[in-house]
């Protein structure tokens, strides 16, 4: 939000910087570059907290007006926000996606997740996808030439956390469908 409250404010003194050399010319018909609207719905969402601009894509006749829409999973100020961090970091992270019903996609040093289960791709994906956590990792397994060994750990938390992962959504949709009949 902050990063938001900055570009926004400087948009904003630079158009008044344009609006300012414009008037040294005054026998030439303004341009409208003043972006009023735009500058007063960005700083709306901001003092609304929405990170994602859900107010900016409610205000559909605003975004109508100038042709414009943008893609929530894409082009939404949280996805520029996380596609710029990603990119500061370097090579080390990429950003993937976000979609509005999950949680942002990204990945952070796969090359060192692949050595640490022996090039095993799969178990690396599976810690990158953060189904196993690192932390939990006993000690013994974290020393040189324990690949293979943290390997099968890895294979079986994250089938344990498959398998967890099942159990709840079994539950929320049970609970879902009860409620759903209760209210027939």
């Amino acid at each position: 939000m902050r990063r938001r409250r900055e570009r926004i404010a400087e948009v904003e003194r630079t158009c008044k910087a344009a609006q300012s050399a414009d008037e040294e010319i005054p026998h030439l018909p303004t341009p409208d570059y003043t972006s009023d609207e735009r500058i007063f719905h960005e700083y709306t969402s901001i003092e609304k907290k929405d990170l994602f601009g859900n107010y900016i894509i409610e205000e559909t006749d605003f975004l109508d007006m100038y042709g414009h829409s943008f893609d929530v999973a894409k082009e939404n100020p949280f996805v520029t926000f996380l596609c710029e961090q990603a990119a500061a970091i370097g090579e080390v992270a990429t950003f993937e996606e976000w979609s509005p019903d999950f949680s942002p996609q990204y990945r952070v040093c796969p090359e060192e997740a692949a050595a640490l289960v022996g090039g095993d791709s799969e178990r690396a994906d599976e810690i990158l996808d953060g189904q196993v956590a690192l932390s939990d990792m006993p000690k013994e397994l974290s020393q040189p030439g324990k690949e293979t060994a943290l390997a099968e750990w890895v294979r079986e938390r994250a089938a344990e956390y498959r398998r967890e992962s099942e159990l709840m959504i079994a539950d929320f949709l049970a609970v879902r469908d009860n409620e759903g009949k209760e209210a027939k």
